[in-house]
């Protein structure tokens, strides 16, 4: 799973109710633009509901469906694929940098996840 630095200085990883649309999108381009041989966002079929389970959380659900439109906008720059037929990296090879996201992004996602749990 891609992990980055959220501008803090702390490490984050690439998921869909940890991550704001903003930051996603940012950190994809930055991916492609530094040559990354992959991008993996996790999501488990669960993160599109509420913390009861029993309802939407429409801030995940508008995020996934930002997310899957910028890709298909996307589809020459970004190839999505599950990991069948993928090869493993071993240990011994060197882990890139983690990508950046400014701070500002962080921001912005702090005060959305405090939306969600306010209202989702």
């Amino acid at each position: 799973m891609t992990v980055f630095d959220d501008g803090s200085g702390s490490l984050r990883h690439a998921q869909l109710t940890a991550c704001s649309y903003g930051e996603l999108e940012s950190l994809l381009w930055k991916a492609l633009e530094t040559d990354r041989s992959a991008f993996v966002i996790l999501s488990h079929n669960f993160e599109l509901l509420n913390e009861a389970k029993n309802r939407p959380d429409e801030v995940v659900v508008k995020r996934f469906r930002k997310l899957c439109s910028f890709l298909d906008r996307n589809r020459d720059s970004f190839r999505v694929r599950p990991f069948h037929g993928l090869q493993a990296r071993t240990a011994l090879q060197q882990q890139p940098t983690p990508l950046r996201s400014p701070i500002w992004r962080t921001g912005a996602r702090i005060l959305e996840q405090a939306y969600r749990r306010r209202y989702g």
